[in-house]
């Protein structure tokens, strides 16, 4: 039988509950985690939801199993479409998703830069600047090179403040 992916909303801190007790219906869950570390003098990794509050599961699309996934502990809602029926995530999402995961579902965004590329700053002071990108460490900084007042002057944006620029874009 074809099954479906749907996203539940989970309780407030009771993502594992949710997660535990719908895979024990027999329910295959998939919560993708994002792995980043704290700041500090010794920088440790942590595990954060890549969508907090947020389980995905995947189910045939009958009303038996939205009442029996409905009501599990630690679950909140199904997440709904157009009237009071649970929407059906779009064919390929959660796989596009999977595809960036490792074995752990610990999510890995693919990063396609290299030396020369332009990007476009997202947030922060230079938001909406394009700039090229000059060095490329394993840090999570890149290298840039912005122009300002006429003027090329080097800097390091966070990885995550960053977009790359189709080459069309790019002028």
């Amino acid at each position: 039988m074809l099954k479906d992916w749907f996203a539940i909303q989970v309780k407030p801190n009771r993502h594992d509950v949710a997660k535990i007790n719908l895979e024990r219906q027999g329910f295959h869950v998939f919560a993708p985690k994002l792995v980043t570390s704290k700041p500090g003098k010794k920088p440790q990794p942590s595990n954060k939801l890549l969508f907090p509050g947020y389980v995905f599961m995947q189910a045939t699309n009958d009303p038996v199993t939205w009442r029996k996934a409905g009501n599990t502990f630690g679950v909140q809602r199904l997440v709904s479409g157009l009237g009071s029926l649970p929407a059906v995530l779009p064919e390929g999402f959660v796989e596009s998703i999977k595809a960036n995961c490792g074995p752990t579902d610990a999510y890995q965004p693919r990063d396609n830069l290299s030396l020369g590329d332009n990007v476009r700053v997202i947030s922060g002071p230079f938001q909406g600047m394009i700039a090229e990108v000059a060095i490329l460490s394993n840090s999570e900084r890149v290298g840039l090179l912005l122009e300002i007042l006429g003027r090329v002057t080097r800097t390091e944006i966070a990885r995550d403040r960053l977009d790359a620029v189709p080459l069309r874009d790019a002028v």
